[in-house]
């Protein structure tokens, strides 16, 4: 018994105390556990300071921009798919590696054939298949949000999602 209390006190002394997460990290991890939908509206939430606590949009604005990069097999599959003609007659090149990578889409630069430089945008399929289910449960958090608001919250839930969403097909 005496040497397990010195063991026990040993081990408390070494380990480091950690502060509990705040609301606003606690509410990142599951944005982001929760998927791409979510971690977009932790995104335009977080630049919503007029209407959010200061410190709830500085944890927001950590959420990440973007997913990995889709392969550019996908990427051509979808091109072909949407404009309805092989690549080689639409572009004279078409770099493979994406300028720039969004929840939504991807940009990568090509070159016409008659030579000009363009920015080709291309729709994440994954992410807006799964916009299109999780809206409503979006809508319906709102909701309840709505009937028992958060601490600091200076609008209605609804209306943060409605202008949430008119900015998603805006873009």
């Amino acid at each position: 018994a005496r040497f397990l209390r010195r063991r026990r006190r040993r081990f408390r002394r070494d380990v480091p105390v950690r502060p509990a997460p705040s609301l606003a990290q606690r509410l990142c991890r599951a944005l982001q556990e929760l998927g791409p939908t979510f971690v977009l509206l932790g995104r335009y939430l977080g630049t919503r300071m007029d209407h959010l606590p200061l410190d709830l949009c500085q944890e927001l604005s950590c959420l990440p921009e973007g997913p990995a990069a889709m392969p550019f097999e996908e990427v051509s599959a979808i091109l072909v798919e949407e404009l309805g003609r092989p690549l080689a007659e639409l572009f004279a090149k078409i770099d493979p590696t994406p300028q720039h990578c969004t929840w939504l889409e991807q940009v990568h630069r090509a070159r016409t054939p008659d030579g000009h430089q363009v920015l080709v945008a291309v729709p994440n399929r994954v992410v807006r298949s799964r916009w299109q289910k999780e809206w409503p449960m979006l809508r319906e958090l709102a909701r309840l949000v709505e009937a028992r608001p958060l601490p600091g919250l200076r609008e209605r839930a609804g209306d943060l999602v409605q202008d949430f969403g008119e900015a998603v097909r805006q873009e």
